[in-house]
């Protein structure tokens, strides 16, 4: 059976490509990460509404973690495991626990993605890339496709409000966990 994190296998120069590109990443991550954290606070009502200090340095340290797991992810050219997301759930639950809506919730980390994106394409400008390599990174944007998928069934099958176990159950149930968990008893 294939490995569903695996993502298309790169010719080196492709390869080559991406390391770079995981260099400029890891280089910038501390401003990415700040430009992360200031874009959800002021797009999202809800996170405005808890904009203290401790909250603040909270989504920071969630944002420098998500910058951590794309640089691996484009280093490894691996999809990331429910392990390596770990710190999402954590921070699900928090916000769950701070009654944040989980409408909110997913809204800031589409909005994380899209800065990621957005950062990933300056970097690849200023890069002198190939076409392949480019591309290439284009496949980790379909796991914001893919969980935009997944989170709509969430949005529509689970009650309102959320409590915290249940969120914490279907995080579980969508990302697989629940299966490998059974596969391995």
């Amino acid at each position: 059976m294939a490995n569903p994190h695996a993502l298309p296998v790169l010719t080196a120069t492709a390869r080559a490509i991406c390391e770079r590109v995981a260099d400029q990443l890891e280089a910038e991550a501390d401003d990415l990460a700040e430009t992360m954290t200031a874009a959800v606070f002021a797009e999202i009502p809800a996170f405005g509404a808890i904009a203290t200090s401790d909250q603040r340095t909270s989504v920071l340290t969630h944002s420098v973690d998500h910058v951590r797991a794309i640089v691996l992810a484009v280093r490894t050219w691996t999809l990331p495991v429910a392990d390596d997301l770990r710190f999402v759930n954590a921070r699900g639950r928090l916000r769950a626990g701070q009654r944040v809506p989980l409408s909110a919730l997913l809204h800031s980390y589409r909005v994380g993605h899209r800065t990621v994106w957005e950062r990933l394409v300056r970097v690849l400008g200023g890069l002198d890339t190939d076409l392949n390599a480019a591309l290439a990174l284009t496949t980790l944007a379909r796991t914001d496709e893919t969980m935009r998928r997944m989170l709509s069934d969430v949005r529509r099958e689970l009650p309102k409000p959320v409590e915290p176990a249940v969120l914490a159950a279907e995080i579980a149930r969508l990302t697989g966990r629940e299966r490998r968990r059974a596969h391995r008893a």
